[in-house]
């Protein structure tokens, strides 16, 4: 399985804002251009899982299912028209399977949107990892 391109740049965001990569325009930058790419590059089918980190710079911002202090909602969605945006499990878990590509070169689009915490202690650069899990199905 391979993602690509495998970056995404939110931009500069003021606490409580939030942007995605389908239709985002807040910030500094335009992240629609920022949809990722699922590719199946095995010749077995497979579910893909998704999981998220938590925001890491000065001072880390934890994932939740609600915004808070230091605290931000990170969510995602597969192929979809009109996002119905689905939030990463708070615990940095892999979520349920979210596709299933078939065979080999088939593809998903994943668009992710991030909520800002309603505070902030420092203002700095987080990154966040976002991990695909390929499980063969059965």
């Amino acid at each position: 399985m391979s993602v690509t391109d495998g970056t995404v740049d939110y931009g500069i965001l003021a606490v409580t804002e939030s942007n995605n990569t389908f239709d985002g325009t807040t910030g500094n930058v335009t992240p629609a251009a920022e949809q990722q790419t699922i590719t199946n590059d095995s010749n077995v089918s497979t579910n893909i899982l998704l999981r998220s980190s938590d925001a890491i710079g000065s001072t880390d911002w934890d994932l939740e299912a609600t915004a808070g202090a230091d605290q931000f909602i990170h969510s995602y969605d597969i192929n979809a028209a009109t996002p119905t945006w689905t939030a990463f499990p708070a615990d940095n878990s892999n979520s349920t399977s979210v596709v299933t590509l078939a065979n080999n070169g088939n593809t998903a689009t994943l668009d992710l949107r991030i909520d800002m915490p309603t505070s902030i202690t420092y203002t700095s650069v987080h990154n966040i990892t976002v991990t695909a899990v390929a499980i063969e199905t059965p």
